[in-house]
C-alpha cells in the first residue's frame, strides 16, 4: 500500500512539473490588451497610412539595427558592424545574430538582399525605396537603368551582409535609415507563394520577437479567398513569442529573450468596452483610444511623439490644384490648432511638414529637427480668401470610414473651404476603396496619417521628389515617376539631390531644412497635426520600453500573478 501511495505522489509531482515547466504556466504570461487600431496587412514594406500600422510591424519583424528614443543605435539582427575601404569602394559589413524565423528556418543575409531588391524593383510602389539610395546602384535600379542583381548588397555568407555605398558617408546616416521597420528581412518563398501571405497567420513568417499566431476574421467564409481584402472584419489578433528569436529553442529557458508568451487583442470589443475591461482589471494594456477615453485618463498616460502627421494630399494634376498658390491659400485657411483640438488624443498643431520627434544634425533626442526648423505654416482665413482671387470649383475630400478622427477633420476642412466659395464634399470610403484611391492617385484631396519611415527628415521629404518617390516606374517610358500627388518641381528635385549628395549629418540636416521650406511653400501635401503616442499600462505590467517611432517593446514585459490570467483564459 505504501508503495502505491509513493508512486501516486511521484506521478502528481511529475504532472505538476509538466504544467509548470512546459504547460500552462511554463510558457509565460498571456497578456490580454488592446494593442492598437486593427491592422490587416503585415507587410513591412507596404504603404502605411494609419499611425498604428508600424506598431504591429515592429513586433513581428526586426531589421539590422534599432534606434531608441534617445537616439542610441542598438543591435537588432546585426550583432556587429564595421566599415572597410576596398579599392575605390566604401563598404559596411553586418554580422548577423544566430536566429530563426518563427517556422524554424534560419534568418540569413539573403533575406535582407531579397527584401531590399523587392522594394527597389521598378514595378514596386514602395515609399521606403529612397531609404536605400545610399547603397550603390539603388537609385538606378529603381529607374530601370539597372537590374536588382546590380544592387550593392551581397550575402558574403549566411551570417555576413556586405553593403557597398555610392560614396563614403557618415555611418549614422546609413544606420538611421536601416533602422526603419520597412527595411526588415523577408523570405522569397513566403512572399511569392501567396498574395495573402501578409494577412494570414498560416502563410506569414516573421523574424521578430513575436509571431502572428492568430488573425481571426468575422464569420466562417466558405468561398476561397484569393486576394487580400482590407474590409474583412478582424475580431482577434494573437501575437505569440517567437521561440526561435535570437537563438534555438531552449525548453528550460523559453523566456531568455522574450518574456511574455502571448499578447491577445480582442477587436470585437469597442474602444469604450476595452477601457471598461482595463479599469476592471481584465485587460492590462491600452494602446488605442477614442477622444473620450483618452481625455478621461489623460493624467495617467505615457506619451511621446510619433513620427506621423495627419496630412492632406492634393492631386496636383487637377487643374485647380495645379497652382501652388491655391494649395497654399487652402492650407492657410485652416486653423491647425482647432483641428488638433478636434482630433484630441495628444495631437499637436503642425508647424511644418516634418513632425516632432525627428532628429536633426545629431542622432540624439536633444537634437530636434522641428525645433531648428521652426514654424513654416501660417493661419489666416481672410488672407487666404484674398489670395484665391475669386477662384472656385468642386472637389471631394477622401477619407477612410474606419478612422473617426479623419472623418471629423474632413468635415471641418469641408466647412472651412466651402466658406471660401468652393463646392466641397467629404467622401468616406471603405478600406479597400481607400487603398485603391491612394495607390492609384484617384482623389482630389485625401486625408491620411503620413508615416515617417525613419527618424530622419529625409524619410518625410524625399518621396515628394520625382527621383525618390518609390512609385511604380514603366521602364519602357520615363525613368522616374512623380509622387502619388503628381507634384513636380525642378527646384525641389534639386534640393533633395543636394540632400542626397551631402555626406555628413550636419550638412544633410541643413539641406533638409532648405527642402522643407520649398515643400511648405508649394504644399502638394499639408500637415495639419502631429500625432502623439499614448498608452496605459496596468500596475501589474512592468518593464515596457519604446523605440523612436513610439512602438511599444514587450520583450521584457512581466505580468504579476499571470498564472491566474492564464487560468481564466485557458492557456
Amino acid at each position: 500500500m505504501k508503495k502505491k501511495v509513493a508512486l501516486l505522489l511521484v506521478l502528481v509531482m511529475v504532472l505538476a512539473m509538466t504544467v509548470s515547466c512546459g504547460g500552462l504556466y511554463g510558457k509565460g504570461a498571456i497578456i490580454p490588451m488592446y494593442l492598437a487600431s486593427v491592422q490587416s496587412n503585415m507587410d513591412p514594406a507596404a504603404t502605411m497610412y494609419d499611425k498604428d500600422t508600424i506598431q504591429y510591424i515592429s513586433l513581428l519583424y526586426e531589421g539590422l539595427v534599432t534606434i531608441a528614443k534617445d537616439g542610441s543605435v542598438n543591435k537588432g539582427m546585426a550583432k556587429k558592424w564595421y566599415t572597410q575601404k576596398e579599392e575605390d569602394e566604401f563598404c559596411v559589413y553586418f554580422e548577423l545574430q544566430k536566429t530563426r524565423w518563427n517556422d524554424k528556418t534560419p534568418v540569413v543575409a539573403d533575406d535582407f538582399v531579397y527584401a531590399w531588391q523587392r522594394i527597389l524593383a521598378p514595378e514596386s510602389n514602395i515609399p521606403a525605396a529612397a531609404l536605400l539610395y545610399d547603397i550603390k546602384n539603388a537609385k538606378k535600379i529603381k529607374s530601370g537603368e539597372l537590374t536588382v542583381a546590380d544592387l550593392g548588397v551581397t550575402a558574403v555568407e549566411d551570417s555576413l551582409l556586405r553593403i557597398v555605398l555610392e560614396k563614403e558617408i557618415e555611418l549614422s546616416l546609413l544606420l538611421e535609415n536601416l533602422a526603419s521597420p520597412a527595411l526588415g528581412p523577408l523570405r522569397d518563398d513566403i512572399v511569392e507563394a501567396s498574395p495573402l501571405w501578409s494577412s494570414s497567420s498560416s502563410a506569414i513568417a516573421t523574424n521578430g520577437a513575436f509571431s502572428l499566431k492568430r488573425l481571426t476574421y468575422k464569420g466562417d467564409e466558405k468561398e476561397e479567398v484569393k486576394e487580400r481584402n482590407p474590409d474583412r472584419v478582424i475580431t482577434e489578433i494573437w501575437l505569440e513569442r517567437n521561440s526561435y528569436y535570437h537563438g534555438d529553442v531552449d525548453e528550460s529557458n523559453l523566456d531568455k529573450y522574450v518574456i511574455p508568451h502571448r499578447l491577445i487583442t480582442d477587436y470585437s470589443l469597442s474602444a469604450k468596452d476595452a477601457m471598461a475591461k482595463f479599469e476592471s482589471g481584465e485587460l492590462f494594456y491600452i494602446g488605442s483610444f477614442t477622444k473620450e477615453t483618452y481625455t478621461a485618463h489623460q493624467k495617467e498616460l505615457v506619451t511621446q511623439p510619433l513620427l506621423s502627421t495627419g496630412t492632406l494630399y492634393f492631386d496636383c494634376s487637377n487643374t485647380l490644384f495645379a497652382d501652388a498658390a491655391v494649395r497654399t491659400a487652402l492650407g492657410n485657411a485652416l486653423d491647425r490648432q482647432a483641428i488638433a483640438d478636434l482630433v484630441g488624443m495628444g495631437a499637436k498643431a503642425a508647424t511644418g511638414f516634418v513632425s516632432d520627434g525627428v532628429f536633426d544634425d545629431k542622432l540624439s533626442s536633444k537634437s530636434s529637427f522641428r525645433t531648428v526648423g521652426g514654424t513654416l505654416y501660417t493661419y489666416g482665413a481672410a488672407g487666404a480668401k484674398s489670395a484665391l482671387k475669386g477662384k472656385s470649383g468642386s472637389f471631394a475630400i477622401t477619407y477612410r470610414n474606419a478612422n473617426a478622427s479623419h472623418k471629423a477633420v474632413a468635415d471641418y476642412v469641408t466647412n472651412a473651404w466651402s466658406a471660401l466659395g468652393f463646392t466641397v464634399k467629404a467622401e468616406g470610403l471603405s478600406n479597400q476603396e481607400y487603398e485603391a484611391a491612394l495607390l492609384a492617385g484617384t482623389f482630389d484631396v485625401l486625408m491620411l496619417d503620413y508615416q515617417g519611415l525613419s527618424s530622419s527628415a529625409y524619410s518625410f521629404l524625399a518621396p515628394f521628389a520625382k527621383y525618390y518617390s518609390g512609385s511604380v516606374v514603366d521602364v519602357r517610358g520615363e525613368l522616374y515617376t512623380p509622387h502619388i500627388t503628381g507634384y513636380q518641381s525642378d527646384a525641389y528635385d534639386r534640393a533633395i539631390d543636394a540632400v542626397f549628395a551631402a555626406t555628413t549629418r550636419k550638412d544633410r540636416a541643413a539641406k533638409l531644412h532648405d527642402a522643407e521650406k520649398i515643400l511648405c511653400q508649394d504644399n502638394p501635401a499639408i500637415a495639419l497635426y502631429f500625432n502623439y503616442d499614448a498608452y496605459l499600462a496596468s500596475d501589474r505590467l512592468d518593464d515596457l520600453a519604446s523605440d523612436v517611432f513610439g512602438n511599444r517593446i514587450f520583450n521584457n514585459a512581466s505580468l504579476d500573478n499571470y498564472e491566474e490570467v492564464n487560468d481564466a483564459i485557458g492557456g
